[in-house]
């Protein structure tokens, strides 16, 4: 029952330690084995050393034979049929005869062998033996300490083993988390993508179909579609401004010169390199006879976009607004001199105004 407790034993703890050596485990088994053995012999020749030996069973006494009587002669008719024949010839004669009758020999009591001495070589073997059975205690009690040992190795690599795994599974969790918002975030993004491909195929139709009033001079129409187009895209949509350009225009030509002009601000602001925003902006103030202001826009035009196609264009307004500048100054002079007019008594003098 030992070995089978140990064997089952030894099968549990290489079943449990994954991480000890095969060799080890196998060792430890037969080394186990062979302990359990050794002391189920050494106990056995122990306790056959020790049991007192029986001591001889005494040989029982034969029993007693009655004395031998001495033969008796013959009786004669007479002597038995006489009195004095038939009966004991004295008293002391009867009591001896019956005395002997009935003394028996008791029986001898056995007497206890005395203990025989031990000789100093069974001496020697029992101090052998005491001390390899000492031997083989402190070796189990050595396997022991291993074995348990190897428990609290196992029970703290099963503890190490469990905070890697909850570890691991929280890591595994924030994982799965962060895959499933970077999954709605591109579920939302796609979404968002869709929507603003829609309306900016929406706002693009409505563009073209602005173009296409604004062909026919119809400039009520062409503004509403170009606001409808508007409001699709928001600002920071790269297009937005030349919607802003094309309003500017329709409005300008329509006669609504404040719109006309907020329009182009508006384009200008989104897009400062778009050349058709700062033209806008001229020819409204063109076409309000603010001719200073005009100028300043169409020279910064030639300044900031030289090589443009649309520059000579610049040029042309420029200059014609620059004669209309100077022909305002004139007309302005001539005014004032016409508020100075002196009396006719008083020559004039030729000589140019300072």
């Amino acid at each position: 029952k030992a070995t089978v407790s140990v064997l089952n034993w030894g099968s549990a703890i290489m079943m449990e330690l994954m991480e000890v050596d095969a060799v080890t485990v196998i060792t430890f088994l037969v080394g186990a084995v062979f302990v359990v053995v050794m002391l189920g012999d050494a106990r056995k020749w122990l306790a056959k050393a020790e049991a007192p030996k029986p001591a001889p069973k005494p040989a029982s006494p034969p029993p007693a034979s009655p004395p031998s009587e001495p033969p008796r002669a013959a009786a004669s008719p007479e002597a038995a049929s006489s009195p004095e024949a038939s009966a004991p010839s004295s008293p002391r004669d009867a009591s001896e005869t019956g005395a002997e009758e009935e003394k028996e020999v008791p029986p001898t009591p056995a007497q206890p062998e005395p203990a025989r001495p031990r000789s100093d070589s069974e001496k020697k073997q029992e101090a052998a033996l005491e001390d390899l059975l000492d031997s083989a205690f402190e070796d189990l009690d050595a396997e022991e300490n291993i074995v348990d040992q190897a428990w609290d190795n196992v029970h703290k690599d099963q503890y190490q083993v469990s905070t890697h795994v909850g570890g691991l599974n929280d890591l595994i969790q924030t994982g799965m988390k962060a895959m499933q918002e970077a999954s709605e975030r591109n579920k939302q993004q796609q979404k968002e993508a869709a929507v603003e491909k829609s309306r900016e195929e929406r706002s693009h139709r409505l563009k073209v179909q602005g173009n296409a009033a604004y062909a026919k001079k119809d400039y009520s129409n062409a503004i509403s579609l170009y606001t409808s187009a508007i409001t699709l895209l928001p600002d920071a949509d790269p297009t937005k401004h030349i919607l802003f350009s094309n309003r500017a225009a329709a409005n300008f030509y329509a006669g609504r010169l404040g719109a006309a002009m907020t329009d182009s601000e508006k384009c200008v602001k989104l897009n400062p390199k778009f050349i058709k925003g700062h033209m806008r902006k001229g020819y409204v103030y063109e076409e309000r006879k603010e001719y200073q202001a005009a100028v300043d826009v169409f020279k910064r035009v030639i300044e900031d976009f030289p090589g443009d196609k649309m520059l000579e264009e610049a040029q042309e307004h420029l200059a014609a607004c620059q004669e209309k500048l100077d022909d305002q100054l004139l007309s302005m002079c001539d005014d004032v001199l016409d508020d100075l007019a002196l009396p006719s008594n008083v020559q004039k003098s030729s000589s140019p105004l300072d």
